[in-house]
């Protein structure tokens, strides 16, 4: 059904005719042909925060009114994971840390048999070498120079071993770091699954479960609103080849009825509601300093056409598309847009003609 609003006050020219009739001239004025439609107020990116598995809920971390950014804690449900289970866990990381780190015992003792492996090395490298010079001048003989390049031989691959061995210890401990590491995740994703996490930034608008409750798997848990305020409008199947995109809409809400706030047609949904028995509509609003509730019921008026000086006559003086002129002569006009109980007339009377109008008693 339309709602039709008159723009600029009119005056009509009434001449009494009889009983049951009267003598009206057409009249021109702006005139707008709009659609009328229910709806309420909402966020453009609400969305309910739900549990994916069943349990209790453990604990509640926000409540209505609250601001929440991406990853905010929500609700907790119970774990089957004990808290000691996730401090072993993280002790065993930080003990596993804590022996890979360069200054570990067991790190430095290998640094230092390696220090003294290379000062040894230096040592036996010299002894040869000065062997070496006095074998030439037969100061010492063969098998005393023998012993001296073994001496370095040895030396040379006991550093070889002891850099092996660190080597050695750091991929082990290294390991033992990141196996250790991985079992904490595995712990921390079990209790994760039963934290329930903000996916967006919004406002709390509803909590709808309490510490203690059953929540079971797909339950709503909580509304949370993002973005900018927006009409959810809902308009009659008759009505609904009228609305465009882009179109102006005044909307009247019913926590401040003495304002009518502004906005635009930004989403025309394809599919027939069932539930409403209408079609949805979305629209912009400029709430300028009004303050906004979400849910707030309202009414609004899609403005589909704006006629400026039209000539205009009574509705109730149109019948099957002819008017009855004051000498009663039957003609056909035309008629074009309909604002309440006054219709645009394109054609068939002039604005000279006077009409006969029967009244309804």
């Amino acid at each position: 059904m339309k709602w039709k609003t008159e723009l600029l006050a009119i005056s009509l020219i009434l001449v009494g005719c009889d009983a049951h009739e009267e003598l009206v001239s057409p009249v021109r004025k702006d005139i707008v042909e709009a659609v009328f439609a229910t709806g309420h107020l909402e966020m453009s990116e609400e969305y309910v925060a739900a549990t994916n598995q069943e349990g209790f809920i453990d604990d509640v971390y926000v409540k209505a009114g609250d601001y929440v950014e991406v990853g905010a804690r929500l609700f907790r449900l119970a774990s089957p994971v004990k808290s000691s289970e996730l401090a072993t866990a993280r002790a065993e990381y930080r003990e596993a840390l804590r022996k890979a780190a360069p200054t570990s015992p067991s790190v430095v003792a290998l640094k230092a048999q390696i220090v003294e492996a290379e000062r040894q090395l230096a040592l036996d490298q010299t002894n040869l070498g000065r062997y070496a010079e006095l074998l030439k001048s037969k100061a010492v003989s063969q098998l005393d120079y023998d012993n001296a390049k073994a001496r370095f031989e040895s030396s040379k691959s006991d550093l070889r071993v002891r850099e092996q061995n660190l080597k050695d210890l750091r991929d082990e401990l290294a390991l033992a770091v990141q196996v250790k590491k991985n079992q904490l995740k595995i712990v921390e994703s079990q209790q994760d699954d039963h934290l329930i996490k903000a996916v967006r930034p919004g406002r709390v608008l509803e909590v709808l479960r309490e510490r203690g409750e059953l929540a079971r798997k797909g339950e709503s848990l909580c509304r949370i609103g993002g973005g900018q305020f927006q009409a959810s409008l809902y308009v009659a199947e008759e009505d609904i080849h009228l609305v465009q995109l882009g179109q102006r809409v005044k909307v009247g809400l019913n926590t401040h009825i003495d304002r009518v706030l502004e906005g635009r047609i930004t989403t025309i949904f394809p599919a027939f509601d069932t539930s409403a028995q209408s079609f949805r509509l979305e629209a912009s609003i400029a709430a300028g300093d009004t303050r906004l509730f979400v849910g707030t019921q309202l009414q609004a008026n899609v403005i589909v056409d704006v006629r400026e000086e039209g000539l205009t006559i009574p509705v109730d003086s149109v019948n099957n598309g002819h008017v009855r002129l004051e000498n009663g002569q039957v003609v056909a006009v035309t008629t074009g847009v309909r604002s309440g109980e006054w219709i645009e007339v394109t054609g068939g009377i002039s604005e000279s003609d006077r009409l006969a109008v029967r009244r309804k008693q």
